[in-house]
């Protein structure tokens, strides 16, 4: 996703329900300098997008509730110019 942040260019969202799966993406991240905030719910992940938008999201498509395409076009209707 392209993101109009002025945010530090390391910060990323993972947007992902499976919290082993989250926990061992972000883990790996922080570990090569990343500042990853993970997300287990599709519509707080879009929420935290919108209030403070970050370099990169890494987002399941198959999120329950609110998918990741969804969230992919609301983000772009929002975000991008």
């Amino acid at each position: 996703m392209i993101s109009t942040s002025t945010n530090r260019p390391n910060r990323l969202f993972i947007i992902e329900d499976d919290k082993e799966l989250s926990e061992i993406l972000g883990e790996r991240l922080r570990r090569e300098g990343f500042e990853a905030e993970q997300f287990y719910d599709g519509s707080v992940g879009l929420s935290a997008i919108f209030s403070n938008p970050p370099s990169l999201v890494l987002l399941d498509l198959m999120l329950p509730g609110r998918r990741g395409f969804e969230i992919c076009k609301k983000c772009a209707r929002k975000l991008l110019p």
